[in-house]
């Protein structure tokens, strides 16, 4: 089947949301195909994959491979007969609800290094960042934290946070008054524990905490649902970083010990 066969379902509205999808959820291939389905249950498997190819400019594995459809797309003379009953109207408002999910995405944010924008360890491309960042140290690479290997271990920080962009939760450490930040690498003598509690307890006790907000003792983890909850975003890219930040950083020491 030619190209020109689709214009009829893949008109440039719907070409640009697609894109806008595959850009913010990062689909795998197999549910691409079921959004597909859901969007135009009247086609074949062939033309599923056909409409695939098209909007990724690939051909779909298994479609290359001739493995086995997935269920959901297995009984297309079925799913033909239904649609033939189902009234236009409302295909076109499954192509909106499943579209919906990616109108609801934020902006795009334009970075030139990943490592400065928000990292997604669940996605394919946020989890090679992750695993980079976070990647094992050699064993004969690895040293003791003491006096004399201080000035190492800070130089070896200051690498690590201008490659994998640690930022604002090295950088700019808040002070009460509100108008002025610290920088771990370089304020690192007059940083206290309290400075650090606060900010491990905005990450992961207290996303809406402020500079005097009072960290209490023994709190638990906050609850997120990033997938669900844009406002629980930053918060979770905030703790991926956390994450990174300490990986790294236990990962260069021979003995880790954690104060608290």
């Amino acid at each position: 089947m030619v190209r020109q066969s689709f214009r009829r379902f893949l008109t440039p509205e719907f070409r640009a949301r697609y894109q806008l999808y595959l850009q913010t959820q990062s689909p795998e291939d197999d549910q691409q195909l079921r959004v597909l389905e859901d969007c135009f249950p009247d086609l074949t498997v062939e033309q599923y994959f056909r409409i695939f190819q098209i909007l990724n400019n690939r051909e779909h594995p298994r479609d290359i491979q001739n493995i086995p459809e997935p269920p959901q797309i297995q009984n297309v003379p079925q799913i033909r007969n239904q649609a033939r009953n189902q009234p236009v109207q409302n295909r076109n408002l499954n192509q909106q609800r499943i579209l919906r999910m990616a109108q609801q995405q934020p902006a795009a944010i334009f970075v030139d290094d990943p490592y400065h924008g928000d990292i997604n360890p669940g996605t394919t491309d946020g989890a090679k960042l992750y695993l980079k960042a976070t990647t094992a140290i050699k064993e004969d690479e690895k040293f003791d934290l003491n006096i004399s290997t201080a000035q190492k271990f800070l130089d070896l920080m200051r690498r690590d946070s201008t490659n994998f962009g640690w930022g604002a939760l090295i950088r700019a450490i808040p002070e009460a008054d509100a108008n002025t930040n610290k920088n771990l690498l370089k304020d690192h003598k007059v940083l206290t524990e309290e400075h650090m509690k606060r900010q491990a307890y905005k990450t992961w006790g207290n996303q809406a905490a402020l500079l005097n907000t009072p960290v209490p003792d023994g709190y638990v983890l906050e609850d997120l649902d990033p997938a669900n909850n844009q406002a629980h975003r930053p918060a979770f890219f905030r703790r991926v970083r956390s994450r990174m930040i300490a990986k790294r950083i236990m990962g260069h020491l021979k003995r880790p010990i954690w104060r608290f």
